[in-house]
């Protein structure tokens, strides 16, 4: 009894605890808050907050050493002086990011808190797919990471859309801020997604980089691109031109966890804590837009034609099945479109002829019928109109 007394003082005693983040960025900032809050409310934890990369020195590392600290969080395993504190001590060391192998060579707990990476991925699919029809997504990866390295946000992003029966085309990683040549590779990129295109970058310097090369590629945000980034760094987001949209991640919530699992580690408890329910939200601004009314309307028009023109339908079909005037249907379609139904029917009829006409040997009468025209005559009218040529002449 007397033993198991001392062994509860002891572990009543105040806690050294190093905060080691990198607060150049909200997210940091947030995920100390959600240590502090946690610290607060222990009220046995002696707290050292050092700024990463630079906010280490020798005499530091020396000190804390010989203070004999009792436990560490961070976000950046991979930071040369944080690899030498954890290497050198047995401490409990709790870290935010990805699971990767650390060398303890002294002993020492280390444990990870998920940075709920994919199923941010999986949010901003969901919600690009809930605004409105896109003809194409990509996902803009950050800045430094390795080159065409998969996060588990892009993995979760991807998994969403092909859900849904979408793909996802992908820009690996840049080496800077605003190098030329990645200015140079984006701008091809965007340039070639089938727009309105919808796209998430990893966090949210990217984005303001894809804003920049949109305005000067002349590409409208969001009409055809719309864009969303992730971190919500509110300097960030609301400095760009125009406003970007984010994804908050419960940055608050991870350092909260951290801290709870720490506390864990250094009291030689097994963590009790269930899966975190992180509260992740999207801060829509000026790069992402619902569709409106008027589009849906013709995004459905759309869908149908593109399932039923090879039986010859017209625009009266079209009309009924929307279930409104044709007056305001053509206007709807012009507004969104920029031409008529009718156009839009003859269009659609004329890309399945010269796709059949190219890729197969069929004959010309079958060709007819597979792309809903009343007739070889119309068809040959078409092609034209439109290539001058008739669809005999074009295969040849």
């Amino acid at each position: 009894m007397i033993y198991d007394r001392l062994a509860h003082m002891k572990s009543m005693s105040i806690k050294r605890v190093v905060i080691a983040l990198w607060l150049g960025n909200a997210s940091g900032r947030e995920i100390l808050s959600g240590v502090l809050r946690y610290a607060k409310m222990r009220k046995l934890w002696q707290t050292t907050i050092l700024q990463l990369p630079n906010g280490f020195s020798p005499s530091m590392i020396e000190q804390l050493q010989q203070e004999q600290i009792d436990g560490l969080i961070t976000s950046d395993p991979t930071n040369e002086t944080i690899q030498k504190l954890v290497q050198g001590m047995a401490m409990p060391f709790v870290v935010i990011a990805p699971r990767t192998k650390i060398t303890r060579p002294n002993g020492g707990t280390t444990s990870f808190v998920n940075r709920d990476d994919f199923r941010i991925g999986m949010i901003a699919a969901q919600y690009f797919m809930s605004i409105g029809r896109f003809n194409s997504y990509g996902f803009i990866q950050g800045i430094g990471r390795t080159h065409h390295a998969i996060s588990d946000r892009e993995k979760g992003f991807r998994q969403k859309l092909a859900e849904s029966g979408y793909s996802c085309s992908t820009l690996s990683s840049f080496t800077a801020p605003d190098d030329i040549n990645d200015v140079d590779r984006l701008s091809l990129w965007i340039k070639s997604l089938p727009k309105p295109a919808a796209v998430m970058c990893f966090y949210d310097p990217p984005a303001v980089l894809l804003l920049k090369v949109c305005h000067k590629l002349g590409i409208s945000v969001p009409a055809q691109v719309s864009v969303l980034g992730v971190d919500n760094d509110a300097l960030i987001c609301e400095t760009a031109i125009p406003q970007l949209s984010s994804l908050q991640p419960d940055h608050e919530g991870m350092g909260y966890i951290a801290a709870q699992e720490l506390d864990a580690l250094i009291a030689h408890r097994t963590s009790r804590r269930r899966k975190p329910v992180l509260k992740h939200r999207i801060v829509e601004r000026d790069t992402t837009k619902k569709t409106s009314p008027s589009a849906a309307l013709v995004h459905r028009a759309l869908d149908f034609i593109a399932d039923h023109v090879s039986t010859g339908i017209g625009v009266s079909d079209v009309v009924s099945y929307l279930g409104v005037s044709r007056r305001l249907a053509d206007l709807r379609f012009r507004e969104i479109e920029n031409r008529s139904i009718l156009e839009t029917i003859e269009n659609r009829r004329l890309k399945i002829a010269v796709e059949k006409l190219r890729s197969t040997t069929w004959p010309i009468t079958r060709i007819v019928t597979a792309s809903g025209y009343s007739s070889l005559q119309a068809m040959e009218a078409a092609f034209r109109k439109r290539f001058n040529r008739s669809p005999r002449s074009f295969r040849e």
